[in-house]
């Protein structure tokens, strides 16, 4: 076997210093895939409220002009319309 020549004052310190290197370079990433991932998901919660807001705007223009087709709110029963029975 070969002799392992190891200085004892800088090797603990080199190790020291890389660990608390790591730990922050690991730290400042998942800091960031965090961030990120809550920058996206709260986009995608805004544009799925957004969609879903346009949807109830363009129901309720639909049953308006559907509703103004009969002038007013009742509408008299015929072979076209029929009673709701609840």
């Amino acid at each position: 076997m070969l002799p392992v020549i190891m200085n004892s004052d800088a090797h603990p310190k080199n190790i020291k210093l890389f660990g608390v290197i790591s730990i922050v370079g690991w730290t400042f990433a998942l800091a960031i895939l965090l961030f990120t991932i809550i920058h996206m998901h709260r986009l995608d919660t805004m544009e799925d409220a957004l969609r879903v807001a346009r949807d109830y705007c363009v129901l309720n223009m639909e049953y308006r002009k559907w509703n103004s087709q009969f002038a007013g709110v009742y509408s008299l029963t015929s072979g076209n319309t029929t009673t709701n029975s609840y």
